[in-house]
């Protein structure tokens, strides 16, 4: 069996892994794409409505390569409803292959502009640091 390099578990083997520790990347990097929508407290229910229904299975309908998963939130604010999508990819080009070369771009499509009371012009991508399951 080979020699491990510090860090690196008997699971991180290859050299793939190898080169990933050497260079100080994690092999579970990701990139999160964040975007905020505001409705009315009517036409949240209804936003959600679509969101779910037409909006996300649009996205999954697209098959994008590297795209992991997508968390919806949502807060009742004083006068209105907040919604933030938060998108998980395995690089930035998995966005661009997404939304093309102006991939901070929000993704909205018409019918949910159309119940929206305004929202992002354009998304924010973070790298993933850290994360820990507990």
């Amino acid at each position: 069996s080979a020699e491990l390099l510090p860090g690196q578990s008997k699971y991180q083997t290859g050299a793939i892994a190898t080169l990933l520790m050497m260079t100080g990347r994690r092999h579970d990097t990701a990139i999160k794409r964040i975007w905020n929508g505001w409705t009315t407290k009517e036409n949240a229910d209804n936003y959600e409505n679509i969101l779910r229904k037409e909006v996300l299975a649009g996205i999954e309908a697209k098959k994008i390569r590297g795209y992991k998963k997508i968390e919806v939130l949502k807060i009742e604010l004083e006068d209105e409803v907040e919604f933030v999508t938060i998108m998980t990819f395995e690089s930035l080009q998995n966005v661009i292959d997404f939304q093309g070369v102006e991939y901070k771009r929000g993704y909205i499509p018409d019918v949910a502009q159309k119940v929206l009371k305004r929202w992002d012009q354009e998304s924010r991508h973070y790298d993933l640091i850290e994360k820990r399951k507990y």
